[in-house]
């Protein structure tokens, strides 16, 4: 566990209810499920270009436990079951569902192109889908700072006013947290103490829990445009964001429409969240439109 995680919230390791969340969501996912799926097969036929991933077999994967109903989970990007049964049922339907996925692959290549004479007008373009627009939730603010509030947290003289404040405010904020964790919309100061291993924090078993949770309510599309969403963007960092209890500031996003609103948010966060709104905002009148066609 790293140093910026540990000392998160200005709290020793044992009182840091996120780490202790994370390992206890780990442990408990693989006491759960102990059994590690099997590889994927290996055939000198499929040519992957030396790539480990496979498109094709995650996909006849995700099938195979759809079909026989299976429960399993996703630890670190390794697929686990309850038992040795479960798994071999699951191998063993993947693969055939893979060969026959990989058998059309290899026949399309032999297969004719159509002629632009015969070729449907517009046959290419996928037709935009309804869908239940997306409702962007107001964000609590972050308390305010007033001089009248700063007078009951004394610092030294330093001879800087600006500097005095500072140690004022950081003496006010430490106060709030310790009152209440979620006070702040980023209960920490990244450029002052070490922020959390956002990274890291990506790769827990509980982010991806809560990540797929978001995902699956959104039916996997982004809300700020037609394509697939395969991100959660945050809105949010206070500890209940971060530990699943409070999903409503959780977006699914595309990629790009992701890397967008984070581009403007380096800018200022209300700047990153007026995008955020506009995007939302276009891709809802843009479903409401699709909607009164339909009818």
């Amino acid at each position: 566990m790293s140093f910026s995680k540990r000392v998160l919230f200005d709290r020793l390791p044992e009182d840091d209810h996120i780490r202790a969340g994370i390992a206890q969501s780990a442990g408990a996912a693989i006491d759960a499920f102990p059994v590690r799926a099997l590889p994927r097969p290996r055939k000198p036929k499929r040519n992957l270009c030396g790539s480990p991933r496979d498109s094709l077999w995650a996909g006849a994967l995700d099938a195979a436990l759809y079909e026989l109903g299976i429960k399993s989970i996703n630890v670190n990007g390794a697929l686990r079951f309850k038992t040795i049964d479960d798994r071999d049922r699951v191998h063993e339907a993947a693969v055939r569902q893979w060969n026959a996925r990989w058998d059309k692959v290899e026949n399309r290549r032999y297969r004719p192109a159509q002629s632009p004479q015969t070729a449907l007008p517009g046959s290419n373009k996928a037709s935009p889908k309804s869908s239940a627009p997306f409702i962007l939730d107001p964000i609590s603010p972050d308390p305010i700072s007033t001089d009248d509030l700063l007078k009951l947290f004394p610092v030294t003289n330093s001879g800087d006013p600006r500097l005095d404040r500072f140690n004022a405010e950081m003496k006010w904020r430490d106060a709030l947290i310790e009152r209440d964790e979620n006070a702040f919309l980023v209960p920490f100061v990244t450029w002052i103490r070490p922020a959390i291993d956002y990274n890291a924090y990506l790769k827990t078993p509980l982010w991806k829990g809560i990540k797929g949770k978001v995902l699956a309510k959104a039916g996997r599309k982004c809300a700020c445009c037609s394509r697939r969403a395969t991100e959660v963007h945050h809105r949010d960092y206070r500890p209940r964001v971060l530990t699943g209890e409070d999903l409503s500031p959780l977006v699914p996003v595309c990629r790009p429409c992701h890397n967008l609103i984070e581009t403007e948010r380096n800018k200022g966060w209300h700047i990153g969240e007026a995008k955020l709104a506009q995007l939302v905002e276009a891709e809802n009148r843009r479903l409401a439109a699709v909607g009164s066609d339909d009818r």
